[in-house]
C-alpha cells in the first residue's frame, strides 16, 4: 500500500513538474491529437483563418479503419472547442496510404470533416458515439475506399 501511495505521489509531481497543461492552441492541439503513434503519423499543414482553423494530416493506420478517423476526429473538435476560444469552425483533411496494387503507395485523401462551435454545442461529448459523426457534421466526405 506504501508503495502505491509513493508511486501515485512520484507520478502527481513528475506531471506537475512537466506542466501537465494540456495545450489551449489549436496547434499544438492538432500534434497532440494526430502526430502520435507510427512516425507516418503526422500534421501535414495547419492553418488558423479568420476564425477557421484548418488541418490536413496523413494518418497511418494497421487498416484503413473509418472508426479511428471518425473518433480521432471526435477526440480532437471537442478538445479544441474546449480549450481554443478563438477557433469558430475546424476543418480536417485525413489521408491515409493507398496501395496501388503494385507495391506503391502513395497518400490519398480519405476524408474531409468540418464542424463549426455551435454544432459541437450541441452535442453531449459523454454519450456521442463517433460513427453518428457522418450525420452531424456541418460537412463530411469520405472516399470510397474508406467505406471498404
Amino acid at each position: 500500500m506504501k508503495k502505491k501511495i509513493i508511486l501515485l505521489l512520484s507520478t502527481a509531481v513528475l506531471l506537475a513538474g512537466c506542466g501537465g497543461k494540456q495545450p489551449t492552441d489549436p496547434q499544438g492541439i492538432a500534434r497532440g491529437s494526430f502526430a502520435t503513434g507510427a512516425a507516418e503519423n503526422q500534421v501535414v499543414t495547419q492553418r488558423l483563418e479568420g476564425g477557421v482553423f484548418y488541418v490536413e494530416r496523413n494518418y497511418f493506420p494497421f487498416a484503413k479503419n473509418r472508426t479511428e478517423v471518425l473518433m480521432s476526429f471526435a477526440d480532437f473538435a471537442k478538445a479544441v472547442f474546449d480549450r481554443s476560444p478563438d477557433v469558430q469552425r475546424v476543418s480536417v483533411q485525413t489521408n491515409l496510404p493507398f496501395d496501388d496494387g503494385t507495391g506503391n503507395y502513395s497518400w490519398q485523401k480519405a476524408s474531409v470533416i468540418e464542424m463549426s462551435r455551435g454544432t459541437a454545442g450541441r452535442i453531449n461529448w459523454d454519450n456521442f458515439l463517433a460513427s453518428n459523426l457522418p450525420k452531424v457534421a456541418d460537412s463530411y466526405w469520405e472516399a470510397p475506399f474508406l467505406r471498404d
